[in-house]
């Protein structure tokens, strides 16, 4: 995946993400990790989105800590952070959108759409349970 086609907003919420993925110890960055930093964003895109969707964010963020609390953490000062499997597909979907769309750039709206349509991943089924 070409990082020069993210927005510079996508890759702030990616880096975020990472970050806050760090922050929990975990070494496996996963779609949840991107979904919360879409979340806890300070321009509020996503969360205003999904909520004009008819989305519970409150469900969203519950959903979300629980599966965090399933992560394995590790305590070490030198963590060291892997795409999971889960990841690889949402960017393999993501590609597919792009290709359909004919867009040029990768916007944080993509992901979110990418999470939504790979059914089978934790974060498409914490947004169904949540409305979407």
């Amino acid at each position: 995946m070409n990082l020069d086609k993210f927005t510079d907003k996508t890759k702030e919420i990616i880096a975020n993400a990472q970050t806050f993925a760090l922050s929990r110890g975990h070494q496996s960055f996963q779609p949840a990790h991107i979904l919360q930093a879409m979340l806890d964003d300070d321009d509020f895109i996503i969360k205003k989105l999904l909520i004009s969707s008819g989305a519970k964010i409150d469900v969203i963020e519950s959903e979300l800590s629980n599966l965090f609390k399933k992560i394995p953490e590790v305590k070490s000062s030198a963590v060291q952070i892997f795409m999971s499997r889960d990841l690889a597909i949402l960017l393999a979907q993501v590609n597919k959108i792009m290709a359909k769309s004919q867009d040029e750039f990768i916007a944080v709206e993509i992901l979110l759409q990418a999470m939504v349509e790979e059914e089978e991943s934790d974060v498409a089924k914490i947004l169904k349970k949540a409305g979407i």
